[in-house]
């Protein structure tokens, strides 16, 4: 549950090429697995909340983290990209903060027991009155998340 309701879509599935992994390759992962659910906030804003795991090497945050920031970097409408290390449920994590095009855009990933924990919110600029309510988004769905049972 987040806001009080259920999703708005589940999905998950795999992904095992040189394309879909990105940096993840480079640390010798060859199959990653994600499930994940998805919260739509207006027309162009969500949260989704994923779980990732990769079977062998088993991921870590770090290198999610990295496959993430790369993307962002890698973006040709995104700017002011910011990244620091935060604690979540007392285990260390991964923040990205950016604006892409007209969505401010967080990215959380934390270890999660064996897998690693995502938050992803996106909140276009015409559907928030502020980076402060973005950020109330992204608090909402990292204390969802440590809310429910781990996987």
């Amino acid at each position: 549950m987040l806001d009080g309701r259920g999703p708005n879509g589940l999905d998950s599935g795999r992904s095992c090429t040189d394309a879909a992994l990105g940096t993840l390759r480079s640390h010798g992962v060859s199959e990653i697995r994600f499930a994940g659910a998805v919260w739509e906030r207006g027309k162009s804003s969500g949260t989704t909340l994923a779980i990732f795991e990769s079977p062998d090497p088993p991921l870590t945050a770090a290198w999610l983290g990295e496959f993430y920031e790369a993307g962002a970097r890698a973006g040709r409408h995104t700017e002011g990209i910011e990244t620091k290390p935060v604690t979540i449920d007392g285990a260390p994590g991964f923040r990205l903060d950016t604006l892409n095009d007209d969505s401010y855009q967080t990215v959380i990933v934390w270890p999660r027991g064996s897998r690693v924990a995502v938050v992803l919110v996106g909140s276009s600029v015409r559907e928030v009155t502020s980076r402060a309510a973005h950020d109330g988004a992204v608090n909402a769905a990292i204390q969802a998340w440590s809310s429910a049972s781990a996987p």
